[in-house]
């Protein structure tokens, strides 16, 4: 496990859609029952985790950095080299 702060521009996507995943969440249950909500819930979920791992995958126009996929890439190049 990689524990790290989201990049502030990562941070800012993430927010936005927690928000707006949530509000459509409310809405959702409000209308249609919880039971009609789940595979909404769900994908919110996979974005969100998605948005903190890369947001690229999400958001194509975010041009900025990932601080997990950084260290995640630097981990994976230093445990290259030790066993070189």
């Amino acid at each position: 496990m990689i524990y790290t702060d989201l990049e502030p521009a990562q941070r800012k996507i993430y927010t936005h859609m927690r928000d707006r995943y949530r509000a459509e969440l409310l809405r959702m249950i409000e209308s249609e029952g919880m039971n009609d909500a789940r595979m909404k819930i769900l994908e919110g979920l996979l974005r969100l985790r998605q948005i903190c791992i890369h947001p690229r995958p999400v958001e194509p126009s975010y041009r900025g950095e990932s601080a997990k996929f950084r260290d995640a890439l630097r981990d994976a190049r230093n445990l290259a080299r030790r066993r070189a």
